[in-house]
């Protein structure tokens, strides 16, 4: 079973990591695989305030991010700016890739990947108002709704969660299961 670790903190976008957590959530629902999918925060508060201003409690609170498998980043103006001012935070998201872990981001959340060094040369996505500054980061952006990079997939804008929960399915459970996700949500999104 896989541990998918969606980081949030406060000023994070709702539909950034709830479109995604809904997505591999269903994946028990549709088939006996199951992926355990957590909300988590680095170093705390243990109450989020996210960007529309929805309350959450996040699953756990965390030092690093040596318990996850899959770690997912979304985006969200005031959530990417004190990420960018968070030397600790940057350096376990590096750290955790650089020792195998499995990134993947939606929205303006590539932009905190390419803070923290893993985008520099490669092709990534974001919201389409932010594409100069990924390129100002050291990306190599691209207008695409889901890029794949070795382990590091970047999704466009705030919908495209669920793009990128159905192209994790594929990624962690397979194509077959993929498929049954996009069927029991009645997405009718390109999913690529």
């Amino acid at each position: 079973m896989f541990r998918v670790c969606i980081l949030v903190g406060n000023g994070v976008e709702e539909l950034d990591f709830i479109g995604v957590y809904e997505v591999l959530c269903d994946v028990r629902k549709v088939s006996s695989y199951g992926l355990d999918v957590k909300t988590v925060v680095y170093r705390g508060p243990d109450r989020v305030v996210c960007g529309n201003g929805l309350v959450i409690l996040p699953h756990e609170i965390v030092d690093d991010f040596s318990r996850c498998d899959v770690l997912v980043i979304p985006g969200g103006r005031r959530f990417v700016e004190e990420s960018f001012s968070n030397r600790e935070l940057l350096d376990s998201i590096r750290r955790f890739y650089e020792e195998g872990g499995f990134i993947a981001s939606v929205c303006t959340g590539s932009l905190i990947l390419a803070k923290a060094g893993l985008l520099r040369g490669r092709k990534a996505t974001t919201h389409h108002l932010r594409i100069d500054m990924l390129r100002e980061l050291g990306a190599y952006p691209v207008r695409e709704r889901i890029v794949v990079s070795d382990r590091i997939v970047t999704a466009a804008g705030i919908s495209a969660s669920v793009d990128l929960g159905l192209k994790l399915v594929e990624i962690l459970c397979g194509v077959e299961i993929s498929h049954r996700v996009r069927e029991y949500i009645e997405y009718i999104g390109d999913g690529s």
